[in-house]
């Protein structure tokens, strides 16, 4: 009764406030659907905005596309320049004559190499690199240098650079990295659907069912040049904020986190055997022990049998309700030992203590590849507040 009046107290709403408004003055106004956009898009409540433009009786997408287009530059949309096929000699006074040029870079694992896609904003080239050739000596220092790159998923490129021992640097953007940036909700940063929704441009794209692919083997080259739309796009979207993180952070983190991924950590295989095995024998031993209290082996993870075991054959008090029966969760059983103390949920906690340590620690165990390093992968785009995931 002393739990349910103080409850009562506690939520029970202030009547008798001094307020320096009436309330006449609260009735709900109309809002003003443009400066919602406004305030909402500089704080970033990018699904509040859509709820409140609804609520508000606007047409919440058309308004705001129209906002969009009515406040966004117009971008002439320019048609692709022609792929143009270089060799080896070509390539190389090709990088010369744009040293300082910002030149897009896409890639690809061909049958005898890699098929290579650059170009700037008015030219794009491809050529192919065949693997064991020595005639890429060019190339290989333009990639490797310092000379401006654009490219989307660095990370990604660059692993896959790494298997035909290139490495790859001067990045100055990564699309996908600058998608992230620009909005970090976004659920997909695919090139595809990043180049669609910004530049209204589709990337060359084989049909993963075709026996004989139709995309134009020229399709590298056209890729990279969608890749130079997007850095100009971005170059007008970004603000100084999000390109000084893009530009100090982000981008130069890429070819560490290559680095980090291709060098994996390392691990003593027979430590973890020897923890897998200590944590195992303590639970089974557990195991034993309440086997012995009840009288009965049984499944300490079947959330059924613990029930009947529980509140059925220990008469304990029930836990709260769920769909099949009353929870056997942590935090339950933590509570339920905290008034009703029980040998039984001493060692039902101890044991389940155990046996997820020894399930971590299983995971580390198969996660060991053949060179006894595991290998993780970093997300720098995985999610909404810059951490790594």
């Amino acid at each position: 009764i002393g739990n349910v009046e103080r409850n009562a107290k506690l939520n029970k709403l202030v009547r008798d406030l001094e307020l320096p408004v009436s309330l006449d003055e609260l009735v709900r106004q109309p809002i003003e659907p443009t400066e919602v956009v406004e305030v909402f898009d500089r704080l970033q409540f990018r699904s509040l905005k859509q709820r409140v433009l609804q609520f508000g009786g606007v047409s919440s997408e058309s308004f705001v596309a129209d906002v969009a287009s009515a406040s966004a530059p117009v971008r002439e949309q320019v048609p692709a320049p022609t792929p143009r096929h270089m060799g080896d000699e070509e390539l190389a006074k090709w990088l010369t004559d744009n040293g300082d040029a910002r030149i897009g870079l896409y890639v690809e694992r061909a049958d005898d190499g890699l098929a290579i896609g650059l170009a700037t904003d008015d030219v794009s080239v491809r050529s192919v690199r065949v693997s064991g050739s020595l005639d890429h000596v060019a190339f290989d220092a333009w990639l490797a240098g310092p000379s401006p790159k654009l490219v989307h998923d660095g990370k990604a490129l660059g692993h896959l650079l790494a298997q035909f021992d290139l490495q790859l640097g001067g990045i100055v953007r990564d699309t996908r990295v600058a998608a992230w940036l620009l909005d970090s909700s976004t659920k997909s940063l695919t090139l595809v659907d990043v180049a669609r929704s910004l530049t209204g441009l589709d990337v060359p794209t084989a049909d993963p069912n075709e026996l004989v692919p139709s995309v134009d083997p020229a399709s590298t080259a056209t890729t990279a040049w969608i890749i130079t739309q997007l850095d100009s796009e971005y170059e007008s979207r970004l603000d100084e904020g999000q390109q000084s993180i893009e530009r100090e952070i982000e981008v130069p983190l890429i070819p560490i986190l290559v680095d980090m991924e291709r060098a994996g950590i390392a691990m003593d295989a027979a430590i973890l055997d020897e923890i897998y095995g200590r944590l195992t024998s303590t639970a089974d031993a557990k195991a034993a022990e309440l086997f012995a209290i009840i009288g009965t082996e049984m499944n300490l993870s079947s959330p059924k049998q613990l029930q009947d075991v529980l509140f059925e054959k220990l008469g304990m008090p029930k836990t709260r309700a769920t769909k099949t029966g009353y929870s056997t969760d942590a935090a339950s059983l933590a509570d339920l030992q905290a008034s009703n103390p029980h040998p039984f949920l001493d060692g039902l906690l101890e044991h389940r203590e155990q046996t997820k340590l020894a399930q971590i620690v299983e995971v580390l165990r198969k996660s060991i590849q053949a060179d006894g390093r595991i290998h993780t992968t970093f997300d720098q785009t995985g999610t909404t507040t810059g951490r790594l995931s």
